[in-house]
This record gives structure tokens, sequence and C-alpha cells, in this order.
């Protein structure tokens, strides 16, 4: 009866159990380890394509939009509209940060983004004719960007553009189609 006391167990004896306790827990993380390192995704796809995002002035997006679209086509880039991407719609009427877009564009998988924004400047009252109207301002920035990296590519374009709510189209394509060609020349 003595023997069986726990005090009268020999150091050899406790770390005989302990070793064979610490053998099955090593067993144990090593097996749970290769079952984890089995189940590990596949890397993402190369990230590819050209996407055109537009933000700012409303009045103005739409006609910028596809003005840059035309030019882009013309010099054979061939770039989906940030339209097509869930949310895009929202996000675009809160004319988000850069470094925001360019991350929302690398996890949709595309590789360059142009940018263009039509940042409204001021407006004024125009008086003709016994009639009145708004005449608006906006600042048009065009810049393209590496994805992965973040950084712009080539130059930057940028130019003004005034307009009223009956003009706005024609002076978009006044005003910013110039500015959309000089920039897809230097790409």
């Amino acid at each position: 009866a003595a023997a069986d006391d726990p005090g009268d167990k020999t150091p050899a004896d406790v770390s005989g159990a302990s070793d064979t306790a610490s053998t099955s827990a090593v067993a144990a993380n090593t097996s749970a380890a290769t079952s984890q390192e089995k189940t590990v995704a596949p890397p993402p796809p190369p990230l590819s394509g050209t996407i055109l995002a537009v933000t700012g002035d409303q009045n103005l997006t739409p006609y910028v939009s596809e003005i840059m679209m035309t030019e882009l086509s013309a010099v054979g880039i061939s770039a989906e509209d940030a339209t097509v991407l869930p949310g895009w719609d929202d996000l675009m009427l809160q004319n988000p940060q850069t470094a925001y877009l360019v991350d929302q564009v690398k996890a949709a998988g595309f590789a360059e983004l142009v940018l263009v924004r039509v940042d409204p400047t001021g407006q004024r009252r125009l008086n003709y004719m016994g009639r009145s109207d708004t005449a608006y301002s906006a600042r048009v920035t065009i810049q393209k960007y590496d994805v992965a990296s973040g950084r712009p590519i080539g130059k930057r374009a940028s130019g003004a553009v005034e307009y009223t709510q009956l003009n706005a189209q024609g002076e978009a394509e006044k005003k910013v189609g110039p500015l959309a060609r000089q920039f897809t020349s230097g790409l």
C-alpha cells in the first residue's frame, strides 16, 4: 500500500509519466498542424485589366465617363466602367480617398485604375436677355494608377470646366475631350 502513495514515487517515475503526456501532446499538435497545412487557399489570380472610375460633380460625371471610355478605347485600352462593381455607384458619390479606391479595385482583381475626379470649384449667377441661370465650375483631374503598388503611372492631366444645366454635355465634350486626348496620348 505504501508503494501506491504518490509521495513514494521517484523522480524517474514522475518524469516518465510526463514524458508520455508530452509525447502525446506533440503528436496531436503535429497532426493538427499537418491538417491545417492541407487546407491553405490557393493564391489569388494575378491582377489584370483596367477600370475607369469617375467621381465628383454628378452633373458632369456621366458625360466625363463617356468621353474617357471613348478616348481610352481609341488608344487600344479596353477599360471597364467602375459602376459595374457592386456598391460602386454609392462609393463614387462619397468621393473617397485614392488609396481606398485603389484597394477596392485591387480586391476586384484589376491591375490599373484610371481615376477622374470632377471636383466642383464654385458657381456664379448669369443674367442675360432678361433671364438668369447658374454657371457651375469644376476642376477635372485624370490620373492612372498601378493597383499593385498604388503609385501613379504617367503624367496627370488637369483642366477646368464651366457649364450650366443646359450645356453640361457640350461643355464636357469641348473641355474634357481635349484633356482626355492629351492624357491618353501619354499612355
